[in-house]
């Protein structure tokens, strides 16, 4: 792992111009968020002339911004997408410029999508990917699901109800995101280079904590609705901790497109996902700009929990400063 601050290039492209933004550049912060597909690229630019334009008056959102980084070990693309917020701030004549990208057009987006029943994961999410003209790479596990009859949801939560069908099969956990020009559907913690954090070397900061706020001891799955809205209770299924943690119990919803037996197998999944107080782990470091949500690292910490093999649930890589900040599970 290099130990040397990275250097990283910002530009965009326009009318037959380059605007190259590095130099105007104060903040610059590339995040992945817990939940979210889009990931931002957030940035503070002076208003200085750049291809003797002002930056200001020369981009507007929707243009395409770049952002690439050589670390030392790796040099490459970290981001490119839209800017889809720009103010400007007179007081310091600044400008303060959000950008998500690609998939940020699915996760802020509806659409109206029937699927008979038999159709693969894999199969779902290429349609809606072409529709959406996203190039799609799905290396995750892919099964047949039940009748999908979709309207007005957004399609990011589509493509959450198809996957987490499949981790309850499957028990394998996956992960999504914008990767070498498309939409990278794969495993949880597939990648290839595995960084270390480790204190008094690169990790600054780490915390360790447990809560029982997602636990999980019992499930019940009800059916359809009578003329009176009552719901009839179809399954009551109880996970293995409800002695030690007391009853926690969330209700799932069954509709016609789901059989009893699909249901229950997301319940018990539920269960077993839940199952346990919550662990996070918080480590701030010397930043690795390619790592990435969903990557496998090795937690050598003082506050690790006894787990050294973590997964990267969001990060917030600070260009700028040379730094990030993690949240990682198990």
């Amino acid at each position: 792992m290099a130990m040397l601050p990275a250097s990283f290039t910002l530009w965009c492209d326009k009318g037959g111009k380059r605007y190259q933004m590095r130099g105007a550049c104060s903040k610059c912060i590339l995040e992945e968020q817990d939940g979210q597909l889009a990931e931002s690229l957030s940035i503070e630019l002076a208003n200085m002339r750049a291809a003797g334009t002002y930056i200001g008056s020369a981009i507007d959102p929707g243009d395409i911004l770049h952002l690439s980084c050589d670390d030392g070990d790796r040099k490459g693309e970290l981001f490119h997408g839209p800017i889809w917020t720009q103010e400007y701030r007179h007081d310091s004549q600044s400008l303060a410029i959000t950008c998500y990208d690609p998939l940020i057009y699915m996760q802020n987006s509806q659409d109206a999508l029937f699927f008979p029943a038999g159709k693969t994961t894999q199969s779902i999410f290429q349609t809606i990917c072409s529709r959406w003209k996203v190039p799609l790479h799905y290396t995750y596990t892919s099964i047949s699901h039940g009748k999908k009859a979709w309207m007005g949801n957004q399609i990011s939560d589509m493509f959450l109800e198809l996957l987490k069908e499949v981790r309850a099969k499957s028990g394998a956990a996956y992960r999504m995101r914008y990767e070498n020009n498309a939409f990278d559907v794969a495993y949880r913690g597939n990648n290839s280079i595995i960084y270390k954090l480790c204190s008094g070397e690169n990790a600054t900061a780490a915390s360790f904590g447990r809560s029982m706020e997602n636990v999980v001891t019992r499930v019940l799955i009800t059916g359809k609705e009578d003329k009176n809205g009552n719901a009839p209770v179809e399954a009551t299924l109880d996970g293995q901790y409800g002695y030690r943690y007391g009853t926690l119990q969330k209700v799932q919803s069954r509709d016609s497109n789901t059989t009893l037996a699909a249901a229950k197998a997301t319940a018990t999944q539920l269960l077993w996902d839940n199952r346990l107080p919550k662990q996070t782990y918080m480590v701030d470091a010397v930043d690795c700009p390619f790592l990435r949500k969903g990557d496998l690292i090795y937690n050598y910490t003082g506050a690790n929990g006894g787990q050294v093999k973590v997964v990267v649930a969001s990060v917030a890589h600070d260009l700028v400063k040379d730094t990030m900040s993690l949240e990682l599970e198990t």
